[in-house]
């Protein structure tokens, strides 16, 4: 291509091309702007000669077209030859030769290549707190083998991490044509409170895959005292106090931590505000049966599942309200020694804690969780 011609216009054209005929071969010289052109191709040397010239006509002006070339790959993937252009000859009307800049190419002869494919991309579990593990998992498939150049996690279209092959897939075993599965792990803190999307980003160097989560994952604030290192001494008793969480927090259990050993545990709870508005639960026992009906519908009859008291429905702590809350504990649950405690989610006070035996305390805190 000859561009911007001026008034003057192009009348005569014979230009030299020059290649590695060992990489690519000229098959055929066609559509000229000019009146008359003529080629000579000879690929044992990787030269074609091209002219172009008008008969009657006026000199072609604007972008002129000295001809198409049509190449053949002969080499193998990944060569390169030079497309080297010489003018011998470029003149106006007139005769008169024109002034031009030459533009030399380039032909590489790439891979034939097959773009990744990013496939069951899941997150385990779909909720939990901030102590909850969530593993990120998708699979990496390519029909060429390619392994990826990298697989990314995206959490909420921001933060991005690296994945890793999962535990147990053997560098020299993988097949990237059935897929690979990889995976990453973050806890809830590092999440954050709330409802997370994500998507999987990959490449296998040269194309690039991308697959959104099916849903999102949710991370869920409760509000958690955790235990002391020195829970001693223990002792049942009925707590009193306020609870001022500084998140929302959706409740429908009460944890309580016990002593090892031990089965210490709450077995009524009672939990209202200035509204009037209050809600309250008792222990369903040791035995997984007697967690009954209620407990297997909500999925937490079983063993162990002392520990934890469930209300009747479902309720909200809202962030930046204080309730006040009236524990009753059996056993040997742990203790905190002091009358107010501020924890990740808020703070919590005694008022009273009166032992089992009538004794009156100001600095005794229950050791619980309420969430769901």
């Amino acid at each position: 291509m000859i561009t911007n011609v001026s008034e003057a216009g192009v009348s005569a054209s014979r230009i030299n091309l020059t290649y590695n005929p060992g990489v690519v071969n000229v098959l055929a010289v066609k559509n000229s702007s000019f009146e008359l052109s003529t080629s000579n191709i000879n690929n044992t040397v990787g030269f074609t000669k091209v002219i172009g010239f008008q008969m009657a006509a006026a000199g072609l002006v604007g972008d002129v077209k000295v001809a198409d070339i049509e190449f053949q790959a002969v080499g193998e993937q990944g060569e390169v030859s030079p497309l080297n252009l010489e003018v011998i000859e470029l003149n106006n009307d007139l005769g008169v030769s024109i002034q031009h800049e030459v533009k030399n190419g380039t032909f590489r002869i790439i891979d034939e290549n097959n773009a990744p494919l990013l496939e069951n991309g899941t997150v385990e579990p779909g909720a939990g707190y901030f102590d909850t593990s969530f593993t990120y998992k998708v699979s990496y498939k390519d029909l060429d083998n390619d392994p990826p150049s990298f697989i990314h996690l995206i959490i909420d279209n921001s933060s991005l991490f690296e994945m890793s092959v999962v535990e147990g897939e053997e560098e020299s075993e993988r097949n990237y044509t059935k897929g690979v599965r990889y995976e990453h792990e973050l806890t809830g803190s590092e999440l954050g409170v709330g409802r997370h999307t994500y998507k999987f980003e990959a490449s296998d160097g040269r194309l690039n895959a991308t697959l959104e989560g099916l849903y999102s994952n949710e991370v869920l604030a409760s509000f958690d005292t955790g235990t002391p290192e020195n829970p001693y001494p223990s002792i049942a008793g009925t707590h009193n106090g306020t609870i001022s969480p500084n998140k929302t927090i959706k409740v429908r259990r009460l944890y309580t931590f016990p002593c090892p050993g031990t089965g210490g545990h709450s077995e009524y709870v009672r939990i209202w505000n200035s509204t009037g508005w209050n809600v309250s639960a008792r222990w369903a026992g040791y035995c997984a049966r007697a967690q009954g009906e209620k407990g297997k519908e909500r999925g937490r009859a079983g063993e162990g599942d002392w520990r934890n008291i469930y209300f009747e429905e479902n309720f909200t702590l809202h962030a930046g309200e204080e309730y006040n809350y009236s524990i009753l504990t059996g056993s040997y649950p742990k203790i905190w020694h002091t009358g107010r405690l501020e924890v990740a989610n808020g703070a919590i006070t005694c008022e009273q804690f009166v032992d089992k035996n009538g004794k009156v305390y100001k600095d005794r805190l229950p050791t619980i969780i309420l969430g769901v």
